[in-house]
């Protein structure tokens, strides 16, 4: 299996996104709980992600350019 990127991962997660946002935009009645329960889910799912990608991505800082004191 290849690994994926933090491109690819990011990519990933935009669209999981996108599907989400047709869902939100689909669903008449936001208040029903199974409904809050998967909003809930899904926004965790994001924050996850969001701190692998952060962690394990290009976007840190790189050791040699952190200042030395």
């Amino acid at each position: 299996m290849k690994n994926k990127s933090c491109i690819d991962e990011m990519d990933e997660l935009l669209n999981q996104i996108a599907d989400f946002k047709k869902l939100v935009k689909s669903s008449p009645d936001k208040s029903d709980p199974r409904f809050v329960q998967e909003y809930r889910l899904f926004k965790q799912h994001v924050e996850w992600v969001s701190e692998d990608l952060t962690a394990s991505s290009y976007i840190v800082d790189h050791p040699k350019r952190v200042a030395k004191h």
